[in-house]
């Protein structure tokens, strides 16, 4: 089990066996953790951090340690997640009820960071797909 805490910039990896807990650092203001499937490179989990407007890609090597093997760059105001289910990618938006505020009405949220996680070959892109995709 992963889990971030904003504050310190620290991702816990909780084994769910033994309940040790691993730390490591991840970028300013870790908040959202997307968990990822072993598809031949490994469990592993996605962070987003949301200060630093980047994501920090954690894989669990074969002694079940975590090591950051990327840091890939998102848009501003992506605050949510969601993967394929091979885990060989994945999609950062801005989800407005998440916000914590009533958005402005001109804030458009139609950005996007699609995010290729295959080992080797970690890239970002950042999209603009159309004022407030749903």
């Amino acid at each position: 089990m992963w889990t971030a805490n904003p504050l310190s910039g620290r991702v816990a990896l909780i084994d769910a066996k033994t309940l040790a807990v691993t730390l490591d650092t991840a970028g300013d203001g870790p908040s959202e953790v997307l968990g990822l499937p072993d598809r031949g490179a490994g469990f592993g989990a996605l962070v987003l951090n949301e200060r630093s407007d980047d994501a920090t890609l954690f894989r669990l090597d074969a002694e079940g340690r975590a090591a950051k093997t990327a840091r890939l760059r998102t848009h501003p105001t992506a605050n949510a997640w969601a993967a394929s289910a091979s885990g060989a990618y994945a999609i950062a938006w801005a989800d407005s009820a998440r916000l914590g505020r009533v958005p402005d009405p001109l804030e458009t949220f139609q950005d996007v960071s699609v995010l290729t996680l295959m080992p080797g070959a970690e890239s970002s892109q950042a999209l603009s797909i159309g004022r407030r995709p749903s």
